[in-house]
């Protein structure tokens, strides 16, 4: 399994950004800002905490991006996350592909944060039920408005399994291991040396892994 984890930052694959996507982020991210407004539309800390318009359009960004990703590897999705309409909650509003279940998470680290990321830096994802095949990890520069269209990597992507193995499940209050950091959210943590390459990722359409 070694040699299909992510090894160099070599390894990440940067993504084609269409013309205009920044702009169609923060349109998709204010509509989705405006449902989450409703009450009882998140049902956990952690997602109330991620409950801002910032992070709902650099999700979207992302998942705009991946999009483009699919169409460049002539693989049709069954199912996206986009929609006119998001006064109402779909609980499973994500990729489909091959009957492959998809949830892009989408970064955007601090300024003075490197870009590409380190390997030892982390990615991380809501402690909940791992009910997607696949989750694939983006990373966004964060040198700029989103609506310039800022470069954007994939760094990885992992299943389940792999991230019960490797993941660091955190909680509020917990401290990082160097002490430099203490956690405000229930996540699981992944070092992107701990995913998998992206290059091996449109594998995973033919069959659920």
């Amino acid at each position: 399994m070694q040699q299909r984890l992510v090894s160099s930052t070599s390894d990440y694959f940067p993504l084609a950004v269409p013309d205009g996507a920044g702009v169609d982020a923060v349109r998709y991210g204010n509509m989705v800002h405006e449902h989450s407004q409703i009450p009882g539309a998140h049902n956990t800390p952690a997602a109330e905490e991620g409950n801002d318009i910032v992070s709902h359009v650099k999700g979207k960004y992302g998942e705009l991006l991946f999009a483009r990703w699919l169409a460049d590897k002539s693989l049709t999705p069954a199912h996206t996350p986009f929609r006119s309409d998001y006064s109402r909650k779909v609980d499973d509003d994500d990729f489909v592909v091959g009957g492959v279940r998809i949830e892009v998470k989408a970064k955007r680290r601090g300024l003075n944060s490197p870009f590409p990321p380190a390997l030892r830096y982390n990615v991380n994802m809501g402690r909940r039920g791992l009910e997607h095949d696949v989750y694939v990890f983006i990373e966004v520069d964060p040198r700029g408005p989103i609506e310039a269209n800022p470069p954007a990597l994939i760094v990885g992507w992992a299943t389940p399994r792999l991230i019960q193995k490797v993941g660091v499940e955190t909680w509020p209050g917990k401290t990082s291991d160097n002490g430099d950091f203490t956690f405000k959210r229930y996540d699981w943590d992944i070092e992107i040396r701990n995913l998998y390459k992206p290059i091996f990722l449109d594998k995973q359409f033919a069959a659920k892994v």
